[in-house]
């Protein structure tokens, strides 16, 4: 009779000490996390960086060309560009890529003393590849001379904290700046970590990785590139040799979910896989990119309104909520892309 009172019919295990242990330790799942893989035929596309390089001077890598080509699949799908605020999805105005940048420590037998930090790339769906490849190798070679302009400042002065005193700080930033959207500038720059990051792990020689996405960078997306390999696959019935670009993506789940994802990954994969077509391959007017550039620069520093000037509540979506979302028109235009000098300073492959 006591059996019929239970919500689930069943008994405790005997456990082995470990599991006993993590039981007790870890909490229940909270993490809205999903995870997806992508192979890319990076045949045409290497071929297109090729030429990129030889006719600009300037060595653009993979890394760049993905975070064009995030950027781009953020513009067609504005949707996706989108964080929780409030315990709702807000869509962002603005396509910002942030790049992950590792900081080798002083003393190689010192491993625990590297550091990561990310620059960022402003309005990246307005810039055409040679001018990100120019700000990632700016923005990463000021971080590993320790001249961090993005989050020096922050880190210096969380680093002093204990703790149970900075788990609090970064909660409390949390929900000043994506809660209530109050820019804390200068300790913390305003939307310091943008739509999605970008990090390299291929620089490792590894193909997939899944990389986390810390609460407190509240972003819709990291994806991580991989290395690129030649592999043998089969197109038109024949067994022939590509070179396969891996990627590896962990997505919001609140924000993006899997009929959104299948969508963004096609858009993704037809751009690596055709960057001439898709892309802007001639740079236009530098001079107004730069001066775009820097106008948006000083707009985040400054002292200003909350991060997007919409701030108002929107109203609460009526009807069929998926078929709301997905029939949005994209408020984002394709104005031309920006473009740096010819006479660039040339990079490591694949380190940013």
């Amino acid at each position: 009779m006591a059996r019929n009172f239970r919500n689930v019919q069943g008994h405790f295990a005997r456990v082995a000490p470990w599991r006993y242990i993590a039981a007790a330790d870890w909490q229940k799942p909270r993490d809205p996390s999903i995870h997806g893989a992508l192979e890319i035929d990076a045949t045409n596309a290497m071929a297109w960086l090729e030429a990129m390089r030889d006719k600009w001077g300037v060595h653009v890598t993979v890394n760049h060309l993905v975070v064009k080509a995030l950027a781009e699949t953020f513009r067609r799908h504005p949707q996706a560009n989108a964080i929780i605020r409030r315990g709702r999805v807000f869509v962002r105005d603005h396509i910002d890529i942030s790049v992950l940048v590792a900081v080798r420590p002083d003393n190689a037998n010192h491993l625990q003393r590297a550091d990561l930090s990310s620059t960022m790339i402003r309005n990246a769906d307005r810039r055409d590849i040679l001018s990100i490849a120019r700000e990632v190798q700016r923005g990463a070679g000021a971080v590993r001379e320790h001249h961090d302009p993005l989050l020096g400042r922050t880190k210096a002065i969380m680093r002093f904290l204990p703790p149970s005193l900075l788990r609090l700080a970064l909660e409390g930033a949390y929900r000043a700046m994506y809660d209530w959207n109050v820019p804390l500038a200068p300790i913390i720059p305003r939307d310091p970590f943008g739509s999605a990051l970008v990090t390299s792990v291929g620089t490792f020689c590894i193909g997939h990785a899944f990389a986390p996405i810390p609460p407190f960078m509240n972003i819709a997306a990291i994806l991580a590139v991989g290395v690129v390999e030649d592999k043998a696959v089969v197109r038109n019935g024949e067994v022939v040799v590509r070179k396969i670009l891996p990627l590896s993506a962990t997505i919001d789940h609140r924000v993006i979910d899997g009929f959104q994802g299948a969508r963004l990954s096609r858009t993704l994969q037809t751009i690596l896989e055709n960057p001439a077509r898709e892309l802007q391959i001639e740079p236009v007017d530098e001079a107004a990119a730069q001066k775009a550039a820097e106008e948006r620069t000083r707009e985040i520093h400054r002292e200003a309104p909350p991060l997007h000037a919409r701030d108002e509540e929107a109203p609460r979506p009526h009807g069929d909520p998926l078929r709301d979302l997905t029939s949005r028109p994209e408020h984002h235009a394709a104005p031309p892309p920006a473009t740096p000098s010819s006479g660039s300073t040339v990079e490591q492959q694949g380190s940013d």
